[in-house]
């Protein structure tokens, strides 16, 4: 009985502890614990009771917690120990512990310190801030006392003062002349301390100068003034002093470098601006001021957004925040508003400013007019576009070449290999390319030629990708001949169809030559028989013409006294007789003159005219002929031949002159072509009628009557012939009663 009392006493003094009261085995396991850590922890008393209690450790308890196990599992008593537990929230509470064995079990009763150890955190965190304020903020303070005469007493200072001045606290009491230890330009500043912290009853701070061993050095004084609570009077002030030299010197160099910025700053041409990440401006400088026609007080804690183009303003404020976000630098191009009102391209480079924790504090702009640059790169577009129009409508094959490599190219030559573009940009030239063969030669003989400046001209067999013969016209040229890197330009023209034409034409050549050859023969033949004829004709009808003539003059011999009518009738058969004989004396010249072969030399023309005037002298001596000869040339021919051919057409024109009282012959050149040269023979004759002119150089073809004019009519057609066998040209104009011209057209080579 007494026994199960005690047991209910026990479960008593369980269920109304404050205390968090646990009973565990050597094996570390939760056998029975009090309501209080439902309170504490948040989990059920089922939840922990067979668990594992260094489950619920913070993991930077686990080994103190372990160590503490052991010293209970070997029978030491465990007092005051601390570690942290777990909440069902997943918060830890601190809980201190006092633990002994007992028939192999652990008792433990503990305490949740949580709220103490906050506390006293809170505390020592407190303490340390108070110190490092004082140890930053002040070297030394003092305590000054004002009597009611306002005389001044120092009844306290601390130990910092004989650091910084190198004098003991207490001689600073005594000291008679405190002002020394001030900057003599800086007293004023002190005088108004006084007056503002004594008289004024005012919280005042100022920076002066402090003559300390012998070196200037610079002091912030901070004065906290102490009043009478019936007067109102102040009795006293708190003063608490700095060294700031350290911090003075750092911004007059800030200073002296804020100045040199800006000076710098405001000789830029570029658009200089800071600004907020929210895009308020801080900084402009005067270029901005005058791109923009705005003054800098009015755009100075204003955004800038208004001067960015509608359009462009969402983007721009959005790029600004995700730049300040990602503390980074960005290159933009955006449409601004002139001072005018114009739109144009400004391109901004902006970059992040951080301060000493790396926050963005600003963001500093740089912007260029780029408008005349976007024009022109506008401009450009549209050439490249009409460029590549241009190499698009051409149908030869254009290509510009970089270490053999296509850089662009255009839609005939693509067409032409039956070929996509990227099948052809950025590939190498082999692919245009019969086989490696052919590109390996090319390239060993073209580029040596295009560094000479040289135009390079190869006519290729090459394939399409479907593998049909290409015949191509390959032309190239270096861009600068100087330096080849900057590359060359190939037109690549498909002569595939003349080159079949070529085959053709060759083939029909061949048979024409055989063709030719055969004519060639037959005209031999053909000739052969009519110098037989010739031959015959001269030989045959001389005889008969010797025979007329002979009985003719026997006839007329016989006769006693022949009468008028007779001798007429007698004159006129010898006369012909005379004539059929010359006609056939010439007829067998003009047929040899087309047998006989060419002796080129140089013939000088102006000498063989002055040679063929002389010998002609004998037919006009009784005559008044008015020769003109201008600068004749020296070309190449036949000497014996031309002198023949300007014998005919020279002395046609003294014949048909004969009846002019003031005859007139111009012998000159008329301006031909580079390959040729034309003489011309001008006369004032008799001339004929150009309706007849296809008659002019016919054998024995005749446009005037004997009885006016002597001759066969077989001189110009001589003429003609041997001008036809120098591969010239005789031609002639002329006009009834005003004489006529020829031309003699003749190679000058």
């Amino acid at each position: 009985m007494k026994e199960k009392h005690n047991e209910n006493v026990v479960d008593l003094f369980f269920a109304n502890s404050i205390d968090l009261l646990c009973v565990a085995d050597k094996n570390g396991l939760f056998v029975k614990l009090n309501p209080e850590w439902e309170k504490t922890l948040g989990y059920s008393l089922k939840e922990l009771e067979g668990k594992p209690y260094i489950d619920f450790v913070h993991p930077e308890d686990i080994e103190a917690t372990n160590k503490a196990t052991k010293q209970l599992i070997n029978n030491q008593q465990v007092d005051n120990f601390i570690n942290r537990y777990r909440h069902k929230n997943g918060k830890y509470h601190w809980i201190e512990w006092r633990s002994f064995p007992a028939d192999n079990k652990i008792f433990a009763s503990a305490r949740d310190i949580t709220e103490k150890v906050t506390i006293e955190k809170r505390l020592q965190e407190s303490e340390e801030r108070n110190r490092s304020i004082t140890s930053l903020t002040t070297d030394f303070i003092y305590w000054m006392d004002i009597n009611n005469k306002g005389e001044k007493t120092i009844t306290y200072v601390s130990d910092n003062f004989e650091t910084l001045t190198g004098i003991k606290p207490e001689k600073i009491r005594i000291l008679t002349d405190r002002n020394k230890l001030i900057h003599p330009d800086d007293l004023q500043k002190i005088t108004d301390f006084n007056n503002r912290v004594i008289h004024k009853g005012e919280n005042y701070s100022i920076d002066c100068r402090a003559i300390v061993r012998d070196e200037i050095r610079w002091i912030n004084i901070l004065g906290k003034p102490v009043r009478d609570i019936s007067t109102g009077r102040v009795t006293s002030y708190y003063g608490a002093v700095k060294d700031i030299t350290d911090r003075k010197m750092t911004e007059l160099k800030l200073r002296e470098s804020e100045t040199r910025y800006r000076a710098l700053i405001e000789e830029q041409v570029d658009l200089v601006s800071r600004y907020l990440p929210d895009t308020t401006l801080t900084f402009v400088n005067d270029a901005y001021c005058k791109f923009y026609g705005q003054k800098r007080e009015d755009l100075i804690g204003n955004s800038y957004l208004f001067l960015i183009a509608p359009e462009f303003r969402d983007l721009v404020k959005e790029e600004t925040r995700t730049l300040a976000e990602n503390k980074g630098s960005v290159v933009g191009e955006y449409v601004n508003l002139r001072h005018d009102g114009e739109k144009c391209w400004i391109q901004w480079s902006v970059q992040c400013i951080t301060n000493e924790n790396n926050e963005v504090t600003e963001l500093q702009a740089v912007g260029r007019d780029v408008s005349k640059i976007k024009e022109t790169q506008e401009k450009v577009k549209e050439l490249l576009v009409l460029r590549q129009t241009i190499l698009d409508t051409m149908t030869a094959g254009i290509a510009y070449v970089i270490d053999r490599k296509i850089q662009w190219t255009n839609r005939a030559l693509c067409n032409m290999f039956e070929l996509e573009p990227d099948e052809v940009i950025d590939h190498d030239t082999s692919i245009l390319y019969k086989d490696l063969d052919d590109y390996n030669r090319v390239g060993a003989k073209a580029y040596p030629a295009i560094k000479r400046s040289e135009i390079y001209s190869e006519v290729l067999e090459t394939r399409k990708k479907n593998g049909d013969i290409l015949y191509i016209h390959l032309t190239g040229k270096a861009i600068n001949p100087k330096n080849i890197n900057e590359g060359s330009i190939w037109m690549l023209q498909d002569i595939t169809e003349s080159k079949k034409a070529e085959e053709v034409i060759k083939k029909l050549n061949a048979d024409l030559e055989k063709k030719v050859k055969e004519r060639t023969r037959e005209l031999y033949a053909v000739n052969k028989e009519l110098e037989l004829l010739a031959y015959s004709v001269s030989h045959d009808l001389r005889a008969p013409l010797r025979h007329i003539d002979g009985f003719i003059k026997l006839l007329f011999s016989s006769i006693e006294s022949p009468g008028a009518t007779i001798t007429g009738y007698y004159e006129k058969i010898i006369a012909a007789s005379k004539r059929m004989s010359l006609m056939i004396d010439e007829l067998l010249k003009f047929s040899r003159l087309g047998r006989k072969e060419l002796k080129i030399v140089p013939v000088d023309i102006a000498l063989l005219i002055k040679e063929i005037i002389e010998q002609s002298k004998p037919d006009f001596a009784e005559r008044n002929i008015k020769w003109e000869i201008h600068k004749l040339p020296t070309i190449p021919g036949d000497m014996f031949l031309l002198k023949i051919a300007f014998e005919n057409i020279i002395s046609n024109s003294i014949k048909y002159t004969s009846k002019k009282q003031a005859a007139q012959i111009i012998i000159g050149v008329k301006p031909s072509s580079k390959e040729h040269v034309t003489i011309f023979v001008k006369d004032n004759g008799a001339g004929f009628d150009m309706s007849n002119s296809n008659k002019l150089f016919g054998i024995f073809q005749r446009l005037h009557n004997t009885s006016e004019f002597e001759g066969i009519g077989i001189g110009l057609a001589n003429a003609k012939q041997i001008i036809t066998k120098h591969r010239g040209t005789i031609e002639a104009e002329s006009e009834i009663n005003k004489g006529a011209t020829f031309y003699i057209t003749l190679p000058k080579k």
